[in-house]
């Protein structure tokens, strides 16, 4: 009798452990894992293509999560352009010349993607930073992996150089742009969509199949 009530226990510690076990798995393939961002701000990035990539998706840089994805949306190039303002002024006024570039981007589809990142990352990511739709592990999760673009320091090495050298400075810290960082409402305009084995096979035989 004794015997019998040992094997029940530890078969339900077993059971009991196999669905922990599940249960983790699952919320890792859903997504649903805590995260917590104290503030954060949001960010937009546009794609061509976002296909496998959905809302709580993972942004990641250097391999550490610093953000979710919030929304994606499937909007005409035209309203990112004029309606969202994500564009410079003179953007605008040269997709606008004509009437047929109008038309073109209001039938021109793109998917939107906002990014929530973490409060601390405020202003500590170049605005010229790349935002690439990668798949994670082999459950093929996507995700958007952040590289740091360039930092622009203004001369700031040249003129110390120079001074500890008794020579005076070619140019000053005026005479560049200090780097832009992404903040509340930045775009990130260096993007790469998903990249599908089908389509990537599809051109390579249209390719060939021209010649």
């Amino acid at each position: 009798m004794m015997n019998t009530r040992t094997v029940e226990i530890w078969v339900g510690i077993f059971v009991a452990a196999g669905l922990a076990a599940i249960f983790m798995l699952a919320m890792r393939v859903s997504n649903l894992s805590a995260y917590s961002s104290a503030g954060g701000f949001d960010v937009t990035a546009v794609y061509e293509d976002a296909s496998g990539l959905k809302v709580r998706s993972p942004v990641a840089m250097a391999g550490v999560t610093i953000g979710r994805v919030t929304q994606i949306r499937f909007v005409p190039l035209w309203d990112v352009m004029i309606k969202d303002g994500k564009v410079s002024a003179a953007t605008k006024a040269a997709a606008t010349s004509n009437d047929k570039n109008v038309e073109t981007l209001k039938r021109a589809y793109v998917a939107v993607v906002t990014l929530h990142i973490d409060g601390q990352y405020d202003k500590q990511i170049p605005e010229t930073s790349d935002a690439n739709i990668y798949t994670a592990g082999l459950l093929g999760e996507k995700y958007i992996g952040l590289l740091a673009g360039a930092v622009t320091k203004c001369g700031e090495d040249e003129e110390l150089l120079a001074a500890l050298d008794g020579q005076k400075p070619a140019g000053t810290a005026k005479d560049c742009v200090a780097t832009r960082y992404l903040t509340q409402g930045s775009l990130v305009r260096k993007t790469q969509g998903t990249l599908i084995l089908e389509k990537l096979i599809a051109q390579f035989i249209d390719k060939f199949s021209s010649k």
